[in-house]
């Protein structure tokens, strides 16, 4: 899932289509998408969420870093893995910012995780480091929920979701206007990086 700090969708969506072409992918904004589109939708809080279908694992990353220098603004990346962890990876105008994975050794030390940099993205975002802190933590740590009104405990996969809603991201619900989408040509999950 990727969310884009712009409140224009078709605009967002624009730039999506124009990553795909300039890695060979015919692409094409639509006003009626389907579900085989990326679908695009603004929320009221003045971001763009998108979410890639499943086959299209790894992509998220890469456009995201794409989307956030082109359209001069930051870009958050989160990625679920088999409801075992959650990773955030936040960009600014192309660069990349912070990378969080919530099971930094989930992997061992052949693929290491990254325990993120709270200060970081809190700078970035504008919001204070103790709005990020409580939800950058490993196993061992997930205990309850980050906040007393938080809807997800700091095990769960979902807490994303309440990360999101403290940096002003709606994952579901508040969205506004219409969602856009973006057709891809046929095999786009293998051409794009």
């Amino acid at each position: 899932m990727v969310a884009v700090r712009d409140a224009d969708a078709a605009r967002v969506a624009g730039a999506l289509a124009r990553y795909a072409t300039a890695h060979g992918v015919a692409s094409a904004r639509v006003s009626d998408p389907d579900w085989g589109d990326v679908i695009l939708s603004a929320t009221g809080s003045g971001w763009t969420v998108f979410e890639w279908p499943l086959d299209a694992v790894g992509k998220d990353e890469p456009a995201a870093r794409w989307l956030s220098a082109n359209l001069g603004t930051i870009a958050s990346c989160v990625f679920v893995y088999d409801g075992d962890y959650w990773s955030h990876v936040l960009f600014a105008g192309g660069a990349e910012v912070d990378r969080f994975t919530s099971d930094a050794g989930y992997w061992g030390e052949e693929e290491p995780g990254h325990p993120g940099d709270p200060a970081a993205v809190a700078a970035a975002m504008g919001v204070p480091v103790e709005t990020v802190a409580p939800y950058f933590v490993q196993p061992e740590e997930q205990l309850g929920r980050a906040f007393p009104d938080d809807e997800h405990e700091l095990g769960s996969i979902w807490v994303f979701v309440d990360f999101w809603r403290r940096l002003g991201i709606s994952y579901a619900g508040d969205r506004t206007g219409e969602p856009v989408g973006v057709d891809m040509s046929r095999d786009w999950e293998q051409a794009l990086p």
